[in-house]
């Protein structure tokens, strides 16, 4: 994927398109699990772009491509989760409310509930997002079944049914 950067990076220069052809070979290295390669085109992007509307998108994968560089690392880091859910925090502090910041916290509250066993600040986390005005209904039911798997693990089996219920009356 590196020489497709070069190209990209070349054809966004000559198109002043700002960095919308990077971005996308930085996806593509994402999906096919080249994370060092997508991180350092998401930081690219970041440093060379800073005023485009690429700039939160290419923030948040690069944090994505570092989550899942933790993840696939055998054995999980637990530092190194911590310093994932720091680079999210500082993501949620500099953005405005919307999407990707809600998918943020989403990520944030999965790691802390399956990586690091602290199960309460992903409870916390995942009902924010619940409560959030502009969330997508997809995302607010996605959060819902995490937030039900979290409550079986937690040994309460009765408020993950209510959970899983109210998922599948509005996902029909």
């Amino acid at each position: 994927f590196y020489g497709a950067f070069i190209q990209a990076r070349a054809l966004d220069l000559r198109e002043q398109s700002e960095g919308t052809r990077t971005l996308q070979i930085g996806l593509m290295a994402l999906r096919n699990k080249d994370y060092r390669n997508a991180s350092r085109i998401f930081q690219y992007v970041i440093e060379r772009y800073p005023e485009s509307p690429n700039y939160q998108m290419a923030k948040f994968y690069m944090i994505e491509a570092r989550e899942m560089q933790a993840k696939n690392t055998f054995p999980v880091v637990d530092e190194a989760v911590r310093e994932v859910i720091q680079e999210y925090k500082a993501y949620d502090n500099e953005f405005a409310q919307d999407m990707r910041t809600a998918q943020a916290k989403r990520n944030r509250a999965l790691l802390h509930a399956f990586y690091l066993n602290e199960k309460d600040s992903a409870v916390l986390l995942l009902e924010e997002v619940i409560r959030m005005p502009r969330v997508s209904t997809r995302l607010k039911s996605e959060c819902k079944l995490d937030l039900g798997d979290i409550y079986l693990l937690k040994g309460e089996p009765w408020e993950s049914t209510l959970l899983y219920s109210q998922v599948e009356k509005t996902m029909k």
